[in-house]
């Protein structure tokens, strides 16, 4: 049986502005300079707990990451809660995998609490065997440590899953494991996908 391991942000719902709003707001708050286009590069591969610590490492700054993540924590639950949409065609394809028994699952970065509670308010979250959450499990995608827990959790082999993702770093270590890969592409990480040959899809209405 096909195995598919979903990331979320980006992959699964249109999220990533989210993010880069609440780092904007920090940035003002805290009366912070640092570009967004420099916050892209260095902030895509990390959790934000991590951002949070770059943040007060770099600034230097009295407000500890506790204080931050409270700053900007109720603004980015009301966006997973209520206005977060979902990729193109996610539900459809979805819908189309359960209906050909396929084992699916999200391996997110994310908390588990805002990827459970936005996964289900679109209707994806019944389809789910289970919601992975490194930052829950205290492990990163960096590291072929999560993508081996997962398969060992699901009984299954890296030889029948599949990995929908839109971070390099994320795929590099899925295919170190041989898992077969698909890269959501967006303008962030067209040219490095091309690069290293991701085959890639814009949204799941290419896969309906």
């Amino acid at each position: 049986m096909e195995t598919i391991l979903f990331d979320l942000d980006d992959t699964l719902i249109e999220s990533m502005h989210v993010w880069e709003d609440a780092v904007i707001h920090l940035f003002k708050k805290m009366d912070l300079d640092m570009s967004m286009e420099e916050a892209r590069q260095i902030f895509f591969t990390m959790k934000f707990s991590e951002v949070l610590t770059y943040i007060k490492e770099r600034f230097h700054t009295k407000q500890d990451e506790a204080w931050m993540f409270n700053e900007v924590h109720e603004d980015i639950l009301n966006q997973y809660a209520y206005h977060i949409e979902a990729k193109k065609g996610a539900l459809d394809y979805i819908k189309k995998c359960a209906s050909e028994k396929k084992k699916m699952v999200v391996l997110t970065s994310n908390t588990r609490v805002l990827s459970e509670k936005v996964l289900d308010r679109l209707g994806m979250l019944k389809y789910m065997e289970n919601v992975y959450s490194a930052d829950e499990l205290k492990m990163s995608k960096r590291e072929v440590d999560i993508y081996e827990y997962v398969l060992k959790d699901l009984n299954t082999t890296a030889e029948s899953a599949i990995v929908f993702e839109d971070s390099m770093y994320a795929i590099n270590t899925a295919r170190s494991l041989n898992i077969e890969c698909i890269g959501l592409v967006n303008s962030n990480n067209q040219k490095v996908f091309e690069k290293n040959h991701v085959k890639t899809i814009v949204d799941f209405t290419e896969l309906c």
